[in-house]
């Protein structure tokens, strides 16, 4: 009699364990040896969201093809990629405006990498009520509205926008991710109506301590369903090159024509007409410095 094969989705990796949703019922696997012995250049052979065939023995035999990925490099081998989620529709960037301040280079890198993996990035902007002056806000909104990527200004302390970010989740698979400290294991708590363990921020160093120790899938309806993952320090590009990350800034393209060099990188070459669209105004000073950052990093 041949053995019976199921397919499912991975819900959440606890050491050797791996959960995995199939028609409603969640069965505790794990991976066969022959996948642990593969050398690629992935730190993680598998990741929360793949589609996975497994045994009756609760072995995983396959891992599917992914369809969508987000991925970072790896902080401790920058030779291999740190798959966060796949299979996910949609990435909500998560961060906060203060306590701990906003680095917008991180968050036109998620951008990049959820463009480059096939997934809709959206933007949220947490811990409104703690700014006193909204022009940041107002900024970042036009910003990246100009670029077609939603974004979500919120506060988990006032609710304001909260209503409207649940609304943005039906019938989608998202994942939650950004920095520690930003307020997300509290948005999750309030989206999903659970009680997960919320951390304090360290003043001291202004960067959170963390509170959700393992990516977890969660179901908020049959259609439903959102992706919490531990916050993370850095967020560096994964096979990206200098070229292709201009590609993803095309809102910085010259309305004073050509630099005076062909290859102009927009960071230190003399006679730079970008730079100069900034100095006159006419291009984002926000987006102009995030480039230079994110160029002068890969």
């Amino acid at each position: 009699m041949s053995e019976e094969i199921k397919q499912g989705r991975v819900l959440s990796i606890r050491g050797k364990y791996i959960h995995i949703l199939q028609e409603g019922e969640v069965h505790r696997c794990y991976l066969k040896n022959s996948f642990r012995r593969q050398k690629t250049d992935q730190k993680n052979t598998i990741a929360i969201g793949d589609l996975v065939l497994f045994n009756t023995n609760d072995q995983i035999t396959e891992i599917l093809e992914r369809k969508t990925l987000l991925q970072r490099k790896d902080p401790l081998n920058p030779r291999k990629r740190h798959i966060l989620g796949a299979n996910i529709d949609r990435v909500y960037i998560t961060f906060a405006v203060e306590s701990p301040k906003i680095d917008i280079p991180m968050v036109d890198r998620y951008v990049m990498a959820a463009l480059k993996g096939g997934l809709t990035p959206i933007i949220v902007l947490n811990k409104i009520d703690l700014l006193k002056d909204k022009e940041l806000i107002t900024s970042l909104t036009e910003i990246y509205k100009e670029l077609d990527i939603e974004i979500f200004p919120i506060s988990t302390y006032t609710k304001e926008g909260i209503e409207e970010l649940t609304a943005s989740l039906h019938g989608h698979l998202s994942i939650f991710s950004g920095p520690t400290g930003v307020g997300k294991t509290s948005l999750i708590n309030i989206i999903a109506d659970k009680d997960f363990l919320v951390g304090e921020i360290s003043a001291k160093i202004q960067k959170g301590k963390h509170t959700t120790t393992y990516s977890s899938l969660i179901a908020l309806d049959a259609d439903t369903f959102i992706i919490d993952t531990p916050g993370i320090a850095s967020f560096e590009l994964f096979e990206m090159t200098k070229n292709e990350a201009l590609s993803y800034f095309a809102d910085l393209n010259n309305p004073l024509g050509p630099c005076k060099f062909r290859t102009c990188s927009h960071t230190h070459e003399p006679s730079c007409m970008v730079k100069e669209a900034e100095k006159q105004n006419l291009l984002s000073p926000i987006r102009l410095a995030s480039y230079q950052n994110i160029i002068e990093n890969i």
